[in-house]
C-alpha cells in the first residue's frame, strides 16, 4: 500500500516536472534576443562554427547536422517566435527538421505553406527534402543566394553564403534525381 502510493507520488512529480520543462522550453524559444531582419541575422553568421556536426548544441548531439537549429536560432534572433513542431509524444515542442520545412503536409505556425522558390525573397526560409526524412534548410539573403549551416564541406556545419537551393542542375543542391526542388516558406505571423 505504501509502495503503491509512493509510485503514484513519484509518477505525478515526474509528470509535473515534464510539463514545467515543456512550458519553459516554449517560453524560452519564443523570446527574441536581438532585432533585425532574418536575412541580416543570417548574414552575420557567415563563417560561424557553432552549428558544426561535431559539437553539442542545445538538444543537438555531436554527429547530427544542425542546419535546422541554425535557422530556428536566427528566426528568434530576428524577433520572431521560435518555430516548432510537436515532438516526443506530441507534447514536447522541437525545432522543425529541414525535411519538415520542405514538406507541404507539415504546418509550421507563423509560416506559409511551402511555395516555389521562383518567388523567394530575402528572409524566406528555403528547404529541400532529401529522401524520406532528411533535407537541408537555410535563409534566402538575396536573389539566388542563401545562408545555411552547410553539411557537405569541412568542417561539417560551417555557415556559408552561396547559391544552395537555387542551383538548377539535377543533384546540384545535394539532392537525388527523385527529390523535389527546394521550396520557400514566408513568415506570416499567423
Amino acid at each position: 500500500m505504501i509502495r503503491s502510493r509512493r509510485r503514484i507520488f513519484v509518477g505525478t512529480i515526474l509528470m509535473v516536472l515534464l510539463a514545467v520543462a515543456a512550458v519553459i522550453l516554449l517560453v524560452r524559444r519564443s523570446a527574441p534576443t536581438a532585432a533585425g531582419t532574418l536575412a541580416e541575422i543570417a548574414l552575420r553568421h557567415q563563417g560561424d562554427t557553432a552549428y558544426e556536426a561535431a559539437k553539442w548544441n542545445g538538444w543537438y548531439r555531436p554527429g547530427s547536422n544542425k542546419c535546422n537549429k541554425a535557422v530556428a536560432d536566427w528566426i528568434v534572433d530576428s524577433g520572431h517566435p521560435r518555430p516548432f513542431v510537436r515532438g516526443h509524444f506530441g507534447l514536447i515542442p522541437r525545432d522543425p527538421s529541414a525535411h519538415e520545412w520542405a514538406d507541404p503536409k507539415i504546418a509550421i505556425k507563423g509560416w506559409s505553406a511551402p511555395m516555389p522558390r521562383t518567388g523567394a525573397l530575402p528572409g524566406d526560409v528555403i528547404a529541400q527534402e532529401h529522401g524520406p526524412v532528411y533535407g537541408h534548410v537555410g535563409i534566402v539573403v538575396g536573389q539566388g543566394i542563401t545562408v545555411s549551416a552547410y553539411g557537405d564541406i569541412q568542417p561539417q556545419g560551417l555557415v556559408l553564403k552561396n547559391d544552395w537551393g537555387f542551383r538548377t542542375d539535377v543533384g546540384a543542391n545535394g539532392e537525388s534525381s527523385v527529390d523535389p526542388a527546394p521550396t520557400v516558406r514566408r513568415y506570416t505571423g499567423k
